[in-house]
């Protein structure tokens, strides 16, 4: 433990102070760019729909005024489920994480007829969630001026 201690704490003596600050840099940048890129991933609408369990959901929000309408515009998983700012979106990346938790360890959501069993309840988070935060991700499209638009 000794030995470690001293490796951690004094520099190289095969390599500079400077060589060593700019390796964990490189490093720091790596994981930041990984990190980046995982996020930009996991926020497009074939990852989010890539669970079997989402195909009926997909397959509705396919129906839906979100994804065909007269401006052409269509909304993606991602402008209405996660916030834009980067503490909002880490937050709700997190959260999810209680979906991955469902869906492989309790088997709550596992199959389209536990997810649809329970529905509701998974409905009624994410409205919580947009009215906790003012249905900011939706005002991000709806210009509310005198009503929706």
């Amino acid at each position: 433990m000794k030995k470690l201690w001293q490796m951690l704490t004094k520099p190289s003596s095969k390599y500079s102070v400077l060589a060593l600050v700019l390796v964990g840099i490189g490093i720091t940048l790596a994981g930041i760019f990984a990190v980046h890129k995982g996020f930009e991933h996991a926020s497009q609408t074939e990852f989010c729909v890539g669970c079997h369990t989402m195909q009926q959901n997909y397959e509705e929000y396919k129906q839906s005024v979100h994804f065909k309408n007269a401006s052409g515009v269509r909304a993606e998983c991602v402008d209405c489920h996660q916030p834009k700012d980067l503490p909002g979106a880490i937050q709700r990346k997190m959260g999810a994480w209680k979906d991955v938790y469902n869906y492989y360890i309790t088997k709550k959501i596992d199959t389209p007829e536990k997810l649809e069993e329970h529905r509701l309840e998974l409905a009624q988070m994410v409205w919580k969630r947009m009215s906790d935060n003012n249905s900011k991700t939706c005002k991000s499209c709806h210009l509310l001026c005198n009503g929706s638009r």
